[in-house]
């Protein structure tokens, strides 16, 4: 089964260096999108444009 690595950019950076098996890339997409919109919630309104980076 594939490792998906899901490396986060935001002020800061932070390297996923375990990862997660998932079957393919869709359950890897819905992880990823499960846990920005979990990311974005604890943000709590402090998001300012130009401030987020890229997701890889």
């Amino acid at each position: 089964m594939p490792r998906y690595f899901f490396h986060i950019t935001h002020e800061r950076t932070e390297i996923d260096d375990v990862g997660e098996e998932l079957p393919d890339k869709h359950p890897a997409w819905k992880e990823a999108t499960v846990t920005a919109g979990q990311m974005l919630q604890g943000i709590d309104g402090k998001l300012r444009p130009g401030t987020i980076g890229a997701w890889k």
